[in-house]
This record gives C-alpha cells, structure tokens and sequence, in this order.
C-alpha cells in the first residue's frame, strides 16, 4: 500500500460525494490516448464504508474519524451503519493501549448504541467483541 494508493481513493471518493466529472484517460497506444470525463455513481454507504476501511488499512485513523463525524452531520443523506466503525475500532486496538484510544472507543460505542435507538437498528455484537479487542 502506498500513499499513491490513498489519494486515489480520496479523488473517486470525493468525485461520488461531491458528482463532480471524474478525469480519465483512455488506455491504448501513447500516440491515441485521449482524455475523457466521467460521472461517477453517486455516493452511498458502500462508498464511505470503504473509504473510512482504506484510511485505516493504510494508518490514517484521524481521517477515517472524520469522514465517520461527517456522516452524522444532519445534512449527510448517508448514514453509518456499524460496518462503518468496525474498522476505526480495530484501528484504535492497533494504535496501542492508550487511555485516549480508550476513552475513544467508548465514546464510538456509545454513538453507535445511541443511533440505534434513534434509527430503530440493532447494535451489533461486532462492535462491541471489536471494542474488546481493542481495548485489551
């Protein structure tokens, strides 16, 4: 994995968020590759679920929270599920034993129980074995 890899993901990423075209450039000889503009899909929960997964497999934890925190903004017409936090969870396991990873876990799982009462989910066991893990 490398950081080229990230920014990648970050330009078709914010290309589906923000329905702005996408510059391609076809492949095929050097002398007849052209350039071309796509409208990409828009942005779903698929979309930012592997967003926020890209940013924690490569160690940008701080980033995958914030695209998480901007999914709760009431504007957001995408909402996480808990398949969105089961990464920055593992993260924060894998950034050590730290206080502040711990007292930011719980703050993680009390959204997700809170959401689940507001939006009528179920909370996942997921979460909370992935809480447990990180928190050992």
């Amino acid at each position: 994995h490398s950081v080229d890899d990230v920014e990648i993901a970050e330009r078709i990423f914010a290309s589906t968020r923000d329905q702005t075209p996408l510059g391609v450039v076809s492949t095929g000889s050097p002398d007849n590759m052209s350039p071309f503009h796509i409208i990409p899909p828009k942005a779903d929960l698929i979309s930012f679920s592997t967003m926020i997964s890209c940013y924690c497999n490569h160690g940008k934890l701080e980033q995958a929270e914030s695209l998480l925190s901007d999914m709760h903004d009431d504007a957001s017409l995408v909402k996480p599920t808990v398949a969105c936090y089961l990464p920055v969870l593992k993260e924060l396991g894998r950034n050590g034993e730290s206080d502040a990873a711990c007292e930011r876990i719980l703050l993680w799982l009390e959204t997700i129980e809170n959401e689940s009462e507001e939006r009528k989910m179920k909370s996942s066991r997921l979460a909370y074995i992935s809480a447990l893990r990180a928190a050992r």
